[in-house]
């Protein structure tokens, strides 16, 4: 038997295979699930009310401080005229990802960093990639981390008035104008600046990185756990990550049962850079245990404890090159084996991400004739080897294709410094 034939049928066995996924299937139950979330009512997705339109920013300076699932990102800006310039950038690795911190541990840290910027401007955006409950007054109270980032005492806790302590405590001087915003709303900030003139039926803001999330403009009266009613709009960040509704698969639950989180951010944990490294080397295993490999390839794969996603995708962009997985196969039968995992895991990923932007487009109204605009940020999307033309042929072949998919560079940094002058 064909050796890719023999390996797809592996997969679907498995429940790993992009056949097993349903485009429509998937983009309604995230319609209906959104829906539910908005309403107050039970739902895998939070639905969080960010308290911010997508307006345009005043004159000044502002500092950016993305915290994401691997780095924290500072940076000093200015804005003239709606145009925003990066004066300095630092970047370091965010407390709790190395090792458990406490909550004074990690704002001393990060107030740390902060310090030189924050003595530049009265202004400061916070970019926080992680599940919050926004408040009005641009305040938010952690939900939970996520990206196996652990911070002990945070449950609950108020992002910007404990950071604001630390930066007393670290010597900033005056008190600052604060606002704190998720990572996708930045992103669709950002992207919404860099539009311009275009006719933009909706926003969407989508991270693909370490992480999985989206955000997009709501109208007011749409989010009754709110009380509805109001003729604005707003952006709504969906916690996407968490979205329940998908077909998992064995491996999906062998990788989900091992977390530090079982039974929460599925949808994240099929689709993001922080994981599907990971589900890449457990179906590889299975494969090996059934015997799809030689045995030499098989014990090899066996030993492996970890599976870097960049590693995967070099062995994708050169199956023969000196990658780590090109190295463990030991005819072409490997070679097309492992490829072929490799591919379809990649290829059910951009599907499943795909769905979820398409429920997104369609909830903010947008139609061929006014596009929706999806700002797309994250090392995932643009860096693993075939996602984003994957991603674009599952919108194009599920009905979306008119859909405006851009990167904007450094859009969370940008979006976070525009929402801090937007909001003083």
């Amino acid at each position: 038997m064909n050796v890719t034939k023999k390996t797809d049928d592996f997969l679907r066995r498995c429940g790993m295979h992009p056949d097993g996924v349903d485009f429509n299937e998937i983009k309604n139950t995230f319609i209906d699930e959104m829906k539910a979330g908005l309403e107050g009512e039970r739902s895998s997705l939070d639905m969080l009310p960010s308290y911010l339109s997508a307006r345009p920013a005043g004159d000044g300076t502002a500092v950016a401080v993305d915290i994401g699932g691997t780095n924290l990102r500072i940076a000093l800006t200015a804005c003239q005229g709606g145009q925003f310039r990066i004066l300095s950038l630092d970047e370091f690795p965010v407390p709790g990802l190395e090792r458990e911190v406490t909550k004074a541990e990690f704002f001393r840290e990060i107030a740390g960093h902060l310090l030189p910027a924050a003595r530049q401007s009265g202004n400061i955006g916070v970019c926080f990639s992680h599940a919050v409950e926004m408040l009005p007054g641009g305040e938010g109270r952690l939900i939970a981390f996520s990206k196996e980032i652990k911070v002990s005492g945070a449950a609950g806790m108020e992002i910007l008035k404990e950071l604001s302590q630390a930066l007393r405590e670290a010597g900033a001087g005056p008190a600052k104008h604060s606002v704190l915003l998720n990572d996708t709303a930045a992103v669709l900030l950002g992207g919404a600046m860099a539009s311009g003139g275009q006719d933009c039926g909706g926003y969407v803001g989508f991270v693909l990185g370490t992480g999985m999330n989206l955000s997009y403009v709501e109208r007011t009266a749409e989010i009754k756990k709110l009380g509805g009613g109001a003729d604005d709009t707003m952006i709504v960040n969906t916690e996407a990550g968490g979205f329940g509704g998908v077909p998992a698969g064995l491996l999906d639950r062998a990788l989900d049962a091992a977390s530090s989180n079982p039974g929460a951010h599925l949808l994240e944990k099929m689709t993001s850079g922080r994981y599907l490294g990971r589900l890449i080397l457990l179906t590889l295993q299975k494969a090996a245990a059934d015997g799809l490999l030689t045995p030499p390839a098989s014990e090899a794969v066996l030993r492996l404890g970890d599976l870097p996603l960049p590693a995967a995708s070099d062995f994708m962009s050169d199956p023969r090159g000196g990658s780590r997985l090109a190295a463990l196969c030991r005819d072409e039968s490997d070679r097309d084996a492992v490829y072929t995992v490799a591919d379809r895991i990649v290829g059910r990923a951009a599907k499943l991400t795909a769905a979820a932007v398409a429920a997104a487009v369609e909830k903010t109204g947008a139609r061929p004739d006014r596009p929706a605009c999806v700002t797309a940020e994250g090392s995932t999307f643009y860096k693993l080897y075939g996602f984003r033309e994957k991603f674009l042929n599952c919108l194009a072949r599920g009905g979306y294709g008119h859909t405006r998919v851009t990167g904007v560079e450094n859009a969370t940094l940008l979006g976070t410094a525009a929402a801090a002058m937007a909001g003083r």
